[in-house]
């Protein structure tokens, strides 16, 4: 399971842990435990890691790849009968955080996107689940939000998509029709007094024609991206081109 604690706007603690856990009369105290990340297509919250015993004592491994798993050697052992919490990992991070809104269909809608923190992997990381950690003002700790963090490689940009957000939302509304092409004004509106990165993912199209706006920009064919100030609003005017 992971931490991330976040100690600024861009900065956060990231730790690794998992907990040992040996229900049998053997004695594992002298003997290697080789932790190795597999499949991660089952349940996403249960157990993706299996622990494997060996007893020649050689020498000890970082966490490495093997073929398409990760291999982390404990340097520990188990008693009978025992839990035991290990730390894998303990890293500062850079932190920048956006706002992801996924759009199918073409309804009007108004609705919140969701919360996305991105960091550069400082190590090959398994696949688990996240937690994430804030502060209040008062210099209390919270739990603000739940991910699951895909096995990610090392310098590779990991990408954690949290829960709605409540500060930002979106007003999209049809503003014109032309066979397979539909006229769109998405009016985001930021109640932070920060700046905000928002991306609006349209799934159903095929190519999106934007309109030259400030602060507006294609990242892809069908991805709109926009800096939106803080305690404003933008109007975004776009066209999207369907097959059907």
């Amino acid at each position: 399971r992971y931490r991330l604690i976040l100690s600024s706007e861009k900065r956060g603690q990231l730790t690794l842990i998992a907990m040992l856990v040996n229900r049998s009369n053997l004695d594992f105290t002298h003997a290697d435990i080789r932790l190795i990340t597999n499949d991660e297509s089952g349940n996403r919250f249960g157990h993706m890691t299996e622990a494997v015993v060996r007893s020649d004592f050689g020498q000890k491994e970082q966490t490495k790849r093997v073929n398409e798993v990760l291999l982390t050697t404990l340097k520990t052992g188990l008693a009978a009968n025992s839990n035991q919490l290990v730390d894998l990992l303990s890293a500062n991070v850079a932190i920048e955080k956006q706002y992801t809104l996924d759009v199918y269909g073409r309804k009007n809608i108004n609705m919140s996107p969701r919360l996305a923190l991105t960091f550069i992997a400082p190590v090959d990381l398994p696949a688990a689940e996240l937690s994430v950690y804030e502060q209040d003002g008062a210099g209390g700790t919270f739990i603000s939000g739940n991910a699951w963090l895909t096995k990610t490689g090392r310098n590779e940009v990991a990408h954690l998509l949290l829960n709605e957000a409540l500060t930002v939302r979106v007003e999209r509304t049809r503003i014109g029709q032309r066979a397979d092409q539909t006229q769109w004004q998405a009016v985001v509106f930021n109640d932070q007094q920060k700046h905000v990165t928002l991306f609006i993912n349209e799934h159903d199209a095929n190519v999106l024609k934007l309109e030259n706006q400030q602060g507006v920009t294609l990242s892809e064919p069908n991805q709109i991206r926009i800096e939106l100030a803080g305690g404003t609003r933008q109007t975004v005017n776009y066209t999207a081109i369907y097959q059907h």
